[in-house]
């Protein structure tokens, strides 16, 4: 796990004016809880909301490719600072509100359960982390009691990385359906591909003409009709085999998560995986957004393989703790876990 440094923190706190300090520097936990106080009104807000359990953020769906989703970063931000405040309470001894630290990110975490696009699956990843970090770091520092290792077992089992791959690579394939069909006929793009209109400025820096640029910029209007021969091109005679390039790759990875799902392992699906995607790892040129678009996915799956293995290396290691909290030593072997401390035997 990854230790956090109070006094690296007590001097960054210290010299920002915008959060309270003492005058003078004393237990570096101390101080880190006294700086991060000043979220409290904001935490307050985050744990009412988090009572009203079918509330979603408002996602705008229909803009595909193109929906802001603002939520992410926010939230990525009151995990960080909440797991700093439970790292903090651990290092006091104060487990019991440590743990309601950890509660509160995985209420983050879940928050997100529902948006579906991968980018959220891959944050919500990211906070979760964040609480298998602090969980570890309780371990090491042996400040939880079994109630507590039980509670975060219970909060951990419940975690279903799997299903939450699988999700978010059917909403990329819809997507990436929406994604060239816009590409083919919206007025955006059509108002793009018209680069001889000078009208809406779209298709030079100045909004000149094309006729303009070819009397004043040459240069200027041979990139204009380049661009305009390479978007006619890809639209009439290349669109659709580049669509069918990326449904591939696409059903390749959704099989594998399916696979992945089925089994209750990563590795055989991956392994059929990375034969079956080999053959659409390099789109031809003229596939435009094949190129742009399945590099940024090549490495996902694997994101979501690592936090699995973490999680069932935080379960495992919870239910050793507890069984030397209750016998006073480890089990000679993991199979003297099963059932008494309700592991499964996946994590054997």
């Amino acid at each position: 796990f990854r230790r956090v440094l109070f006094r690296s923190w007590q001097a960054y706190y210290r010299g920002e004016p915008a959060f309270p300090s003492p005058p003078a520097p004393g237990n570096p936990a101390e101080d880190v809880l006294l700086a991060l106080s000043k979220l409290d009104p904001e935490f307050k807000e985050l744990r009412d909301a988090f009572r009203r359990p079918h509330a979603q953020f408002k996602i705008h769906r229909e803009e595909t490719y193109r929906a802001l989703l603002p939520h992410l970063q926010i939230l990525k931000m009151f995990a960080q600072a909440s797991q700093l405040r439970a790292s903090a309470l651990l290092a006091l001894n104060r487990a019991d509100e440590a743990l309601e630290e950890l509660r509160l990110i995985v209420r983050i975490a879940d928050a997100l359960q529902d948006d579906l696009v991968l980018i959220s699956g891959l944050v919500r990843i990211a906070i979760l982390d964040s609480v298998v970090n602090t969980a570890w770091e309780g371990l090491a520092q042996r400040r939880w009691t079994d109630t507590q290792l039980r509670a975060l077992q219970g909060e951990w089992q419940a975690w279903d990385t799997k299903r939450g791959w699988l999700v978010a690579m059917n909403m990329e394939r819809a997507i990436g359906l929406e994604t060239f069909a816009q590409c083919r006929g919206n007025p955006d793009m059509m108002r793009m591909l018209d680069a001889l209109g000078a009208a809406s400025g779209s298709g030079s820096p100045t909004g000149a003409s094309f006729f303009h640029d070819l009397f004043n910029d040459p240069k200027r209007a041979g990139e204009r009709a380049l661009a305009l021969g390479v978007a006619i091109g890809w639209t009439l005679w290349f669109s659709y085999d580049d669509e069918q390039w990326t449904l591939n790759q696409y059903q390749a990875w959704l099989d594998g998560a399916r696979a992945t799902a089925k089994a209750d392992a990563f590795e055989l699906a991956f392994t059929r995986m990375a034969a079956e995607s080999k053959r659409w790892e390099n789109p031809p040129k003229t596939l435009i957004l094949s190129r742009m678009v399945l590099p940024a996915l090549m490495n996902a799956h694997k994101k979501f393989a690592h936090f699995e293995a973490l999680r069932r290396l935080t379960v495992t290691a919870i239910a050793l703790h507890r069984h030397k909290l209750k016998h006073g030593q480890f089990p000679e072997s993991l199979g003297a876990l099963v059932p008494e401390f309700q592991i499964g035997r996946a994590h054997v």
